[in-house]
């Protein structure tokens, strides 16, 4: 379980200091309000924007935290007496701690040892957690379903803050009726706010009780929204 004690976790810095302290740099400056973790997130880099956008389509993810600085949006890493990572807290298994980096390894040249790797690959096995490493190669093929992603948080959060007792209503009994429905049908239906029905799409989708294809098709008015059996 992840824990505010185990490390300097969501020490997030102001969207504008996170600017200044970037002027000088090449890299994206993300500023992300994420519906899995309800809160607001500052990620340099389109690699970790990329694979966090992802994480927040994964069922099995709870919710995940930034332990110390992962991305260097204050440039402290040399400081810690630990690398940054991201804490995964898993619905089916223990913590996972995860470093999102580029590959570095160029064609024809072997990649050389990394010991950050290997520190929190240690230290996250001492605590009971796994240990992996993502980088841009694993986001190939994944295109669309970053994309579709990147869209359904935006809907979440959209209408965060409004009732939705109706549009969940009127969800659960189209899919209760016959399993399955189109996104179209769903935000035609009776006395729903197609707004807060998209959100309610879209949470129910995060939480993996509803399932559509996402990696092979843009998400749209002809997607069918199925009802996963327990």
């Amino acid at each position: 379980m992840l824990s505010a004690n185990d490390g300097h976790v969501g020490a997030q810095p102001s969207p504008i200091t996170a600017i200044r302290r970037r002027a000088s740099k090449v890299a994206n400056l993300w500023i992300f309000e994420s519906p899995k973790n309800d809160r607001r997130l500052t990620i340099v880099g389109d690699v970790p924007f990329m694979h966090l956008i992802l994480l927040e389509g994964t069922p099995e993810v709870l919710r995940y935290q930034f332990v110390g600085d992962p991305f260097s949006v204050m440039g402290a890493e040399r400081e810690a007496s630990l690398p940054g990572y991201v804490r995964v807290e898993n619905s089916d298994g223990p913590d996972t701690w995860l470093r999102i980096k580029r590959s570095g390894a160029r064609p024809g040249r072997a990649s050389s040892p990394d010991s950050a790797g290997e520190i929190l690959c240690a230290a996250a096995s001492a605590a009971g957690a796994s240990y992996a490493e993502y980088t841009e190669d694993d986001l190939r093929g994944r295109e669309t379903e970053f994309e579709n992603w990147l869209i359904l948080c935006a809907c979440t959060n959209r209408a965060k803050g409004h009732p939705d007792y109706t549009e969940r209503a009127a969800f659960v009994e189209a899919l209760e009726a016959s399993r399955t429905a189109s996104v179209r049908s769903l935000l035609t239906a009776s006395n729903v706010d197609p707004a807060i029905m998209l959100a309610v799409i879209a949470s129910s989708l995060q939480q993996g009780v509803a399932s559509t294809d996402l990696q092979g098709r843009l998400f749209g008015l002809d997607s069918e929204i199925q009802r996963r059996l327990a």
